[in-house]
């Protein structure tokens, strides 16, 4: 066994403790049933607590939570972080079987309800128009249907309260709704890369998929004047564009920048 080390979430442990000693505790078994990508955004970025992983690389039951003393001597801190986080993980099970409920095709026209820009409407005009463009791509059936079901987590309870989620609570929740698993792996992927190091999207069907959606916010926030200052981006349209040319690049997709843009 052991911790999955976090740069970024030493470094934050780092500056708010001024004694921090690392204390291991665990969990029940039974809330492994929940994926591990969940499980592991509760415990980093709504606990600061580390997963830790057995030798075979898979969630254990365990985590390590730092605590800002030197001791602890009758447990309190340590059963406190335990009690904690068993609230935390009944929450996060409460949203995976409220959401359930309603299926991902079926939450596609509660997307007209979420705006993505006010000049350019809602997520469901946003969705139309990334899965025509995904077909002008040369996208199959799994890629059409992974556009149309791209963005349909944002109306999930999982998400509202996960932002980071995003994307990945849709791609799980289409396996575990019985969507092929082309469909499935392309909408968890759609966002990557999230930057200029890293990963690309893993099949051709995300791959397009993610570049028809960033291709769509490139274009339409052009095109309204939302063009990124200095100081302003609050649509990422710097990391769209490179995202667009690291997926062009490194897929090799033969398409021409002019007819994209």
């Amino acid at each position: 066994l052991g911790a999955k080390l976090d740069a970024d979430l030493i470094e934050t442990l780092a500056f708010i403790t001024e004694y921090p000693t690392a204390i291991r505790r665990d969990f029940d078994p039974a809330y492994l049933e929940l994926p591990p990508e969940v499980l592991t955004t509760v415990m980093r970025h709504h606990q600061k607590y580390f997963s830790v992983e057995s030798a075979a690389g898979k969630l254990a039951p365990h985590f390590v939570a730092v605590m800002n003393t030197s001791g602890d001597p009758e447990g309190l801190v340590k059963r406190g972080n335990e009690r904690v986080l068993k609230a935390r993980f009944n929450d996060a099970r409460f949203f995976w079987d409220v959401d359930q409920q309603k299926t991902l095709a079926e939450r596609v026209e509660d997307l007209a309800k979420v705006t993505f820009q006010a000049k350019l409407g809602s997520y469901l005009e946003k969705t139309n128009r990334v899965v025509a463009l995904v077909d002008e791509l040369g996208g199959n059936a799994h890629a059409q249907r992974a556009a149309l079901l791209a963005k349909c987590d944002l109306t999930t309870e999982m998400v509202k309260e996960f932002t980071d989620l995003q994307g990945v609570v849709g791609g799980l929740y289409a396996r575990h709704q019985g969507e092929y698993e082309a469909v499935a792996t392309a909408i968890y992927d759609h966002y990557l890369p999230l930057s200029m190091e890293g990963e690309i999207p893993r099949t051709h069907e995300g791959r397009i998929v993610a570049l028809a959606d960033k291709l769509d916010t490139l274009r339409g926030c052009f095109a309204v004047g939302l063009v990124p200052t200095g100081s302003k981006d609050p649509f990422a349209l710097r990391r769209a564009a490179q995202g667009v040319v690291k997926i062009l690049v490194e897929a090799k997709l033969e398409y021409k920048l002019d007819d994209l843009a």
